[in-house]
Formats: C-alpha cells, structure tokens, sequence
C-alpha cells in the first residue's frame, strides 16, 4: 500500500526540515506581530498586582514584522524564534506518514499539500477535514510562541497544562467553540477554495496538473494571477489576523488563569508582546474585528499581509 520508498521518505523528511528551518521563525514572528496589542487595554504578560491579578501596562510599540524580528532576537535570541515549532513538526509527521503510505507521486504532484483539484466540492471536503484536524494545533503552537515560559520539547504534558486552561483539558472539543476562531478559520478556507483555486485554475492551468511546467504560461496570465492575489489578499489577511487574536483567547471558567500570569523569569523581565485585557475579551469574530479597528485602526488587520501574498503567490508556482 506504501506509495513512497523508504529512501524518498527520508528525503521528504530532510526536505520538511529545511522548509520548517526557515518558516518556522517567520511565522513565530508574525504570531507575534498579529497578536501584540497596541490599543488601550493592554496587558503586559508578566505584570501581577500586589493580588496577584493582571496588572495593565502599555504594549510594546511594534510598527513594522521587522521591528517584532529584532525584539523577538533580542529579548529570547534563537531559541524564542522557534518557540512553538513542536506541535507544527508533530503536524508535519503525520502528513508525511499519510504521505508514504496513501499518496502516489507519479499522480501527484511531488512535495505539494494541496486539495485536490479536479472538483471544488472535494477541494472543500479536502479543506474542512484539514480544518478540522489541525485547528487544535494551530491554538497550541500560536499559545506557545507568545508564552513567555520556557516549555520543553520533552515534556508535552507540562506544556499543555501551561497552553490549555482546565476545561480545555478536560472538553478538548471547547477549543472549536472559542467564540468566532472557527469562522473566521472555515471563511479563510472557503475563499481559498472558491476564488483563489478557481483563479489559479483557470489562469495558471499548467501549475495543476501533475507535472507543473512553465511551459505555454503567458506573462499577462501571470501578471493577471498576480494582481488577484492582491486582491484576495486584502480578503484574507484580515481572517488570519482575526483567527489568530482568538486562537490566543482562552476558554472556560479558569482561563484567567494561565501561563501568561505566571512571573516565572523575575519581575524585571521585559516581555515580546502585549495582549489585550483578558477581563474584555473578544465576543466574536464581527466583535473582534470591530474593536481593533476601533482600538488600534484598520490597518493593524493588515499586518503582515506581505508574508500572506507571497505565501499564496509563491506557492503556486513550486
């Protein structure tokens, strides 16, 4: 039944680890980015009162993805640039297993996670059942990149007590229900699937095929293509900036406590982000994309839309 040969595993593998080299510090910090708080209610992650509770201070001022680069590089160094990376690895791991084992490279093409394209419908099932399985995962991994605890790669179990409030340990299915992540997750998906793919069929139609080729592509099918994405892009970096405000948005009634509370590198420590007051939390999705426009403007749902076009863009072409 395997479709891969040990040895192209072990080759997808090395491949996989080089990618994650590269992407897992870009996304660490655009977590970062997207998250740190630059409104009036702001919560500095170590800030306790004389009870114990939250103490509000000002965020971190954090313009640009290069400015939160250079803060995350000099506050945690290497290491804070690979914060999170575990749950991603677990992640890939599983894919490529279901790889070596389900999927046959000479019908598809080699090395791309992509649905499948031969109807939008599958393409959407493909998509849902993605969404689905890795939600979970993306909440961890985004929770653990802006913790300002060290958790072990060895001990997943401490980690997910420090990431996960108690009731989500226990109901792990709450996590689907954090107030408007999974629509703001299910609208990113659906305009992947119903305006980007359809884009990229009709104009680049060599590139979804098994064997992707340059061959017969004009230059005004590409500039077109190009110029959708943008254009898309200005759809759904917003999503991304709002599902990843909620993923960090703990559920339950013991999510005012957490590892963010938790002064565990001394009192003078100066945090990489800032987040929102946790006693105002985001209702929803419409609820949190109105008050960040209305607490840190509109832009702030654009950050790092670069990062999101080159992603959809790049991607197509490899």
């Amino acid at each position: 039944m395997a479709a891969l040969s040990p040895i192209e595993v072990i080759y997808v593998l090395i491949a996989l680890a080089g990618v994650l080299a590269i992407l897992a510090p870009l996304n660490g910090v655009l977590v970062r980015f997207r998250v740190n708080y630059s409104g009036r209610k702001s919560l500095q992650l170590h800030e306790l009162d004389s009870n114990g509770t939250a103490a509000p201070r000002p965020s971190p001022i954090v313009k640009t993805y290069y400015d939160m680069f250079r803060r995350v590089d000099r506050l945690e160094g290497v290491a804070g640039l690979f914060k999170g990376s575990m749950p991603t690895v677990i992640q890939i791991l599983g894919v490529t297993i279901l790889v070596a084992l389900f999927v046959d490279p000479r019908k598809s093409r080699w090395l791309k996670a992509r649905a499948p394209i031969a109807e939008i419908l599958i393409s959407l099932l493909y998509t849902s059942i993605m969404l689905i399985a890795t939600l979970p995962i993306r909440v961890i991994s985004n929770r653990a990149i802006i913790t300002p605890m060290k958790l072990g790669y060895l001990n997943p179990g401490h980690a997910l007590r420090v990431l996960l409030t108690a009731t989500e340990l226990k109901r792990p299915w709450t996590i689907y229900f954090t107030p408007g992540l999974l629509a703001a997750e299910a609208l990113h998906s659906m305009t992947i699937v119903f305006i980007l793919g359809p884009l990229r069929r009709g104009l680049l139609p060599q590139f979804s095929k098994a064997c992707a080729s340059f061959d017969g592509v004009s230059a005004g099918n590409i500039a077109l293509y190009t110029v959708s994405t943008l254009f898309i892009t200005a759809i759904i970096t917003p999503l991304e900036v709002i599902a990843t405000r909620l993923s960090v948005q703990r559920n339950g009634v013991d999510a005012e406590y957490s590892s963010i509370q938790q002064n565990v590198d001394g009192p003078g420590r100066e945090e990489v982000v800032g987040l929102r007051d946790k006693g105002d939390p985001y209702l929803g999705f419409a609820d949190c994309a109105k008050r960040i426009i209305h607490e840190e403007g509109v832009m702030t749902l654009y950050r790092g839309w670069w990062l999101t076009f080159l992603w959809n863009w790049g991607t197509t072409f490899i």
